[in-house]
């Protein structure tokens, strides 16, 4: 998979990426064959859901990962602990400050661990000031409670039994270019952001992910 990955980020030249379940392996392999992109990950937390971002573009104020939250790893599943990426960042360009969010939420089960890693997610990302993006394999479909929380259109409840109401609204991009999209990968924008356009990419060799990537071209508004 390596050199398809290498390809893919050098054909279609993004700014930030989002990457799930890249190995440190792997991920010592991405920072030696893309010198242009910074790798933000946290080794502590064993987060195997990097942020690239391109050095020349940003500079990187924070970065970090927490996690989703507390259920044991189950052997011969993908259940257990669940962790996001953060990076805030601004752009040298314009001098606008934003953060991204990159997560890989719990796929199987009876979605109760996505849900509670929803909100956990959600409070976080209310904390920030600055615009925010969210990317990653939500492992749901858009009309899934989890998508409606974010939404802004549906409460869930937390592990501790409490509902909670999604304190900011966020965007599905891809509803901007393909809204008949269902699938499980997303692109959440924040206030300010708006969606120049969005795909997902089909002409990549399916052995370099197990899905195809998705392409956003966002800009940030002066309000």
């Amino acid at each position: 998979r390596r050199p398809l990955v290498r390809d893919i980020l050098r054909h279609h030249h993004p700014d930030i990426v989002g990457l799930q379940e890249a190995s440190p392996e792997q991920q010592v392999g991405l920072a030696e064959d893309n010198p242009e992109f910074g790798i933000l990950y946290d080794r502590k937390l064993n987060n195997t859901n990097p942020i690239l971002y391109r050095r020349d573009r940003f500079t990187v104020l924070a970065s970090g990962a927490f996690v989703l939250n507390e259920i044991p790893e189950k052997p011969g599943t993908n259940i257990g602990v669940r962790k996001a990426s953060f990076a805030r960042l601004t752009d040298r360009h314009t001098r606008r400050s934003f953060t991204v969010f990159n997560i890989h939420l719990d796929g199987r089960g009876d979605g109760s661990t996505r849900r509670i890693s929803a909100v956990r997610l959600v409070e976080r990302m209310a904390a920030e000031q600055d615009p925010v993006l969210l990317t990653g394999d939500f492992n749901c479909r858009k009309a899934s409670p989890t998508m409606q929380f974010f939404y802004g259109q549906q409460p869930l409840t937390n592990d501790e039994g409490c509902r909670y109401e999604s304190p900011r609204a966020l965007s599905n991009a891809l509803e901007v270019n393909a809204p008949g999209y269902n699938h499980i990968d997303h692109v959440l924008t924040g206030r300010r952001f708006e969606v120049q356009s969005i795909r997902q990419l089909r002409d990549v060799k399916r052995r370099a992910s197990d899905h195809y990537p998705v392409l956003a071209v966002v800009s940030l508004t002066e309000s």
